[in-house]
């Protein structure tokens, strides 16, 4: 229900109220609303309009925030989406860094046996031929 829907309630209830306060055998005396009624509508209207005024404001309010929320929700999604890449090209590099490791590794292996061969054939030649070693 609207705030003008309730309006029209509440005029209608005190016009009901005013009918049924006026009912008498006699003849009834058609009078305007008195002071205290028509003050108080007065307060109800005025009132509804700082209430419209504030509705207003907070829808206001409200769109504000929603196209707030829409721009960082957009930011942070490519800031995702940055962050997921760079994280792809940092295990992509990572796994390849890693590969020549393994592979700098395997090779000082085959050169250090090749040295311990060449190291026991020194010291072979060295028994063999001039007797020390």
């Amino acid at each position: 229900m609207t705030i003008q829907g309730m309006v029209r309630v509440l005029l209608l209830v005190f016009v009901a109220l005013f009918v049924v306060g006026c009912a008498s055998d006699e003849e009834p005396v058609v009078e305007g609303p008195d002071e205290a009624t028509t003050a108080a509508l007065a307060e109800l209207e005025e009132r509804i309009v700082d209430l419209e005024g504030e509705l207003s404001d907070a829808d206001a309010a409200r769109d504000r925030a929603q196209d707030g929320l829409a721009g960082f929700r957009k930011r942070f999604r490519a800031s995702l989406k940055d962050l997921r890449a760079a994280l792809g090209e940092v295990r992509s590099t990572s796994s390849s860094a890693s590969d020549e490791v393994d592979a700098a590794l395997a090779e000082a292996r085959a050169v250090a046996a090749d040295l311990e061969v060449l190291e026991e054939r020194y010291n072979y030649h060295l028994r063999r031929y001039h007797g020390g070693g």
